[in-house]
């Protein structure tokens, strides 16, 4: 139901919508009747099985490691969203929340934390933390909570009333502020996150066949199915004596390539095509290829080689950290900076440092002929140079701007040259450079 307005609203809502203006509101409209939908919904039921996936699929195991992995590699810093006079932000360093982070429990390191927070959240598209904290003092620990035991319970107003973690048989309640809740976009749910993985969910399976086949195929001695046929007609008894000597003597991969001796009038004939046409390589190739896409990695930074070389495995590597690891990135570092950091002060914002990622980083040949074209084309001074490609700070004189080696003088928008050195070729560089300056700015 609508929300109840005051008398004054009532009198103004005819004149605001004259002039295209909505009535105002305190609360969303949606939500009352949304909540009595959610109060039906459940844990997404497939989460303990892509849980499971993890252990059972190589290429499930092995695209959620690196992932994981590698977001555990960025240290977490937190800043003040103040900036200084030198353009600067500050950094909290030993702080409470530095160490909540950095020590999240008494069982977890830095390490274990994003690791895990990662995994739950590409396997099951939610990833829960429950702060531990003296009444309204900050969090001072922090665990993980599995995914698959979680509830979350609708509310009206605020859509989540509460948060059940059922365990050993026990439901424990937890209030909305004592839990983190990070989730992927779900089309179809409000309250949980789709898994990466579930896209790829029958390739997942169609693998795992091939797999189970592939060992029943070796364990039965590398044979396809066939059949014994004869003219005469078999009683029961020596169906199930030839039945038992066939196995005895053929069964297993250890007895593999025996020669058959068959008793009179008996003949084996094959009923199923051969192993090798049903073209399982490629078939696995395709799965794990779709395995793969889905959770955004490549090839490369999974150990596969068949098709790069070592400039393309590069590439991929760093494709992989701009199209897939980053975005995901930033995605945590929101969630915490909204919902997290302001538990630990106001105005505080947090990020992942990348300056570790060799694959984002420029080589420093590259950086250094970057470094030395812009100030030689008169774009930056050596001081604007050395900030940005090496954060050192400025040096006497570095401010000016050269053309060449030579200084030039820029006043209000216009160049001064030194006559004695500077020609009429410099000065068109000159003029070149500036007007390129000034459409960058």
């Amino acid at each position: 139901m609508p929300e109840k307005q005051s008398w004054l609203a009532k009198r103004l809502e005819p004149m605001l919508r004259r002039y295209g203006f909505a009535p105002i509101r305190e609360a969303s409209q949606t939500y009352p009747d949304l909540t009595e939908t959610l109060r039906w919904e459940v844990t997404p039921p497939k989460t303990l099985d892509y849980l499971s996936s993890y252990e059972k699929s190589l290429w499930v195991y092995a695209s959620v490691y690196r992932i994981s992995a590698s977001a555990s590699k960025c240290p977490f810093r937190v800043y003040k969203r103040r900036v200084t006079k030198q353009g600067q932000r500050e950094e909290l360093i030993d702080k409470p929340v530095n160490r909540v982070l950095n020590r999240p429990n008494p069982y977890m390191t830095r390490s274990d934390l994003w690791e895990a927070t990662v995994a739950y959240l590409e396997l099951a598209g939610n990833t829960y933390w429950e702060l531990v904290a003296e009444g309204d003092k900050p969090p001072e620990e922090i665990y993980v909570l599995r995914p698959d035991r979680m509830t979350v319970k609708p509310q009206e107003k605020k859509l989540v009333s509460s948060y059940v973690f059922n365990v050993n048989g026990r439901k424990i309640i937890l209030q909305p502020e004592d839990v983190l809740h990070f989730k992927y976009f779900s089309p179809i749910s409000d309250l949980y996150g789709t898994s990466s993985i579930a896209p790829a969910e029958k390739s997942i399976i169609l693998d795992l066949y091939a797999l189970a086949f592939n060992a029943t195929f070796f364990k039965s001695g590398a044979r396809l199915m066939g059949v014994l046929e004869t003219d005469r007609h078999l009683s029961e008894k020596t169906y199930q004596r030839l039945d038992r000597k066939w196995r005895e003597r053929y069964g297993g991969s250890e007895k593999a390539f025996r020669t058959a001796i068959l008793e009179e009038g008996l003949k084996y004939r094959e009923i199923a095509s051969k192993h090798t046409d049903m073209e399982f390589i490629q078939q696995r190739k395709m799965t794990r290829e779709e395995i793969l896409g889905a959770a955004g990695v490549h090839p490369a930074n999974v150990g596969l080689f068949e098709y790069s070389s070592y400039a393309n495995a590069e590439a991929q590597k760093k494709l992989f950290w701009e199209d897939t690891m980053v975005p995901k990135l930033i995605k945590l570092q929101e969630t915490i900076t909204t919902f997290f950091l302001p538990r630990f002060g106001p105005r505080l914002v947090g990020e992942f440092d990348l300056s570790v990622i060799q694959a984002l980083q420029e080589s420093e040949e590259t950086k250094s002929k970057t470094a030395c074209s812009l100030t030689d084309s008169g774009i930056m001074t050596r001081n604007e140079a050395r900030h940005q490609f090496y954060n050192l700070p400025g040096t006497p004189g570095g401010d000016k701007i050269t053309i060449r080696g030579k200084y030039i003088t820029v006043v209000e928008g216009t160049e001064e040259e030194e006559p004695s050195e500077l020609t009429q070729e410099d000065l068109r560089d000159i003029k070149a450079a500036l007007k390129r300056r000034r459409k960058k700015h």
